[in-house]
């Protein structure tokens, strides 16, 4: 995951993106649906967050 986050984050500095948020993922989907992986669900709530923030200001 390490490398890829890092390509895509080097993309959206190209692209003059600079406030990125950290990555949000769900493994071994093939046991456990990522609707049910905590981690997961708390990442998407602060995804959730972070954008309504910086859609108020």
């Amino acid at each position: 995951m390490g490398k890829a986050y890092e390509t895509a984050c080097t993309l959206l500095h190209h692209m003059n993106c600079h406030d990125i948020f950290p990555l949000v993922y769900s493994h071994n989907t093939n046991n456990r649906p990522a609707a049910k992986d905590p981690d997961a669900l708390n990442g998407i709530d602060n995804i959730v967050r972070y954008f309504n923030q910086a859609e108020a200001k």
